[in-house]
């Protein structure tokens, strides 16, 4: 018998920065098993994106890259991408969304091009004003979508009510990150040169309002025995330097820009805080479980899935400084609670947030589109 060649997976992301969304496509592609996918991805070809780009080539030496159209924009953009779609001819075209219309012009080109099969992964869903446009818009964009895959319930609740996406057509696959791998010399060096002696508290996210990382620099203010680390990079950050010069902690708070040593930086630490305002299910919570560190997060959808309150971390109301600096205290004052959430953090990450797990799912509803779906005539 003739063996089967492999489908072709599109991986679409239209956003010109790498954060959450791309480690995600990042994991995803670097585990599918590739003799069963042929795996491609659409991107901008934005020095922003070069992270991603540089981890899948590296990671899948077989990696197929497509980028897009060039002098394409809005929705002049369309026919090039429908004729690239129809030249490259995938079986999957996977787009991966960080609001409600992102990937707009992929998704509308996809059903243009008639692909047989369209996924789309939801990371998180904005507030957007309930006008008559928005929802016009989202339904449109929704008709050519054969399963929406929400990183959380939370995600998906949103998806139901606030997009009217049948049930039936969403399903629950939450992120996951690979094994915590530390390099434990580079961990030590890290912690001796940003700890200077004292606890060392973590954040790992975008320099974006989201983030909420006003809110984590005045608590800082207020924990005067530790020092904080953020990395990351984004559009705030002279807005945050010129708040860490106004409260005259620039001696114990570091904005570490872009890192590509996460995994050293959470081994040197002490915990994660991730005090953002809105978030669909985030990577920073996982990879700290991964490396068995207590988290303080705050308590809204998403994170709530992730950290359970107590046991494996602390949720704060979001913007709530006066909460947060007490959380932060209480946790860095108490060694043998930072140790035990530790060790429930990285019980519940091996059990629920694997990366086999999360692509083996995805591959599964692939699978089962595909069968339902007919090919290309």
């Amino acid at each position: 018998e003739a063996e089967m060649k492999p489908s072709t997976v599109l991986h679409y992301r239209d956003s010109s920065s790498f954060g959450g969304a791309e480690r995600a496509i990042q994991q995803l592609i670097s585990g599918l098993d590739r003799q069963r996918w042929r795996t491609l991805l659409a991107y901008h070809d934005a020095d922003g994106i070069r992270p991603l780009i540089d981890a899948i080539q590296s990671v899948c030496t077989l990696q197929q890259i497509a980028p897009m159209p060039e002098g394409a924009r809005g929705l002049r953009r369309v026919p090039a991408l429908v004729r690239q779609l129809r030249t490259i001819r995938p079986d999957v075209f996977h787009a991966h969304l960080t609001w409600q219309h992102s990937c707009k012009y992929g998704l509308l080109a996809a059903a243009l091009a008639r692909v047989p099969v369209v996924v789309a992964t939801v990371q998180l869903l904005v507030d957007l004003p309930v006008t008559w446009a928005e929802q016009a818009k989202s339904s449109l964009l929704s008709r050519g979508v054969h399963r929406y895959l929400a990183v959380s319930q939370a995600t998906a609740r949103r998806l139901r009510t606030e997009m009217g996406i049948a049930a039936s057509r969403i399903r629950v696959v939450p992120n996951a990150v690979p094994a915590h791998q530390a390099n434990q010399a580079q961990a030590r060096l890290l912690r001796t040169h940003l700890a200077q002696g004292r606890p060392l508290v973590l954040a790992l996210a975008r320099l974006v309002a989201q983030k909420g990382l006003d809110t984590l620099i005045e608590a800082a203010a207020l924990v005067p025995e530790a020092t904080f680390a953020i990395a990351g990079e984004g559009p705030l950050r002279p807005a945050l330097e010129a708040q860490i010069a106004r409260l005259g902690i620039g001696a114990r708070v570091q904005l570490l820009g872009f890192r590509s040593d996460t995994a050293e930086l959470l081994e040197a630490c002490d915990l994660l805080v991730l005090p953002s305002q809105y978030e669909g299910f985030p990577l920073a919570l996982l990879e700290a479980m991964a490396a068995a560190k207590p988290v303080i997060a705050s308590a809204i959808g998403g994170n709530d899935e992730a950290v359970v309150h107590g046991t494996t971390g602390i949720l704060v109301p979001p913007g709530d400084v006066p909460k947060l600096a007490r959380a932060i205290r209480a946790l860095l004052a108490a060694p043998a609670m930072q140790q035990w959430m530790g060790v429930a953090a990285i019980q519940r990450f091996t059990h629920s947030f694997s990366q086999q797990a999360m692509v083996a799912e995805v591959a599964a509803h692939y699978e089962e589109l595909l069968a339902a779906c007919p090919r290309y005539s």
